[in-house]
């Protein structure tokens, strides 16, 4: 494995066609809302991330995030997403840290 890579689905075709050929190199795991075991470590990859300054976004109000990180498999070992880590740079105006709201989700 050379390497994971995450779906983003808001891009058009370009993003389509760069998200085809991952699928189809064998050196590569592509991961979208999906997992895979890498020397018995469990990985999921899931790009769904809640709104905060900028893309890879859904609605905060939307019931998507639920259905999609309840996918997580209870025996995920690294969790790959496009949110930032909790405590790095994750606070809004308000000082709420969002991932730390979606990791009680998970």
């Amino acid at each position: 494995m050379d390497g994971i890579r995450l779906a983003n689905p808001y891009l058009g075709n370009e993003e389509e066609k760069r998200r085809t050929l991952f699928r189809n190199n064998e050196n590569v795991i592509y991961l979208e809302n999906d997992s895979c075991e890498v020397f018995d470590i469990t990985i999921d990859g899931c790009p769904c991330t809640p709104k905060f300054c900028g893309g890879f976004q859904y609605p905060r109000q939307s019931t998507q995030p639920k259905m999609l990180w309840g996918q997580i498999p209870e025996d995920c070992d690294i969790l790959i997403s496009h949110g930032l880590p909790a405590d790095i740079f994750d606070t809004n105006s308000r000082g709420k840290l969002e991932m730390e709201n979606q990791i009680n989700n998970v």
